[in-house]
């Protein structure tokens, strides 16, 4: 049962996908914090803000001649 190839592939693989996630894991937060920097609060308000209200004006009901049906 040690010798089962298809239980150690299985298990290679599992460690190999576990590293990589860590890599991958690390990488994105040395980018995020490294080369671009960090957001300040204020910065993330606005960004919030401005995608809150452009999300309330594309669901705002219009006006395009059409009758709205209600569904019940």
């Amino acid at each position: 049962m040690a010798n089962n190839p298809l239980r150690e592939f299985l298990s290679l693989t599992r460690v190999l996908m576990q590293s990589w996630f860590a890599l991958e894991w690390r990488g994105m937060i040395d980018e995020s914090e490294g080369k671009q920097g960090t957001i300040s609060e204020k910065e993330k308000q606005k960004l919030r803000d401005k995608y809150y209200s452009e999300y309330l004006e594309s669901i705002k009901p219009k006006n395009n001649g059409q009758e709205q049906y209600i569904a019940v």
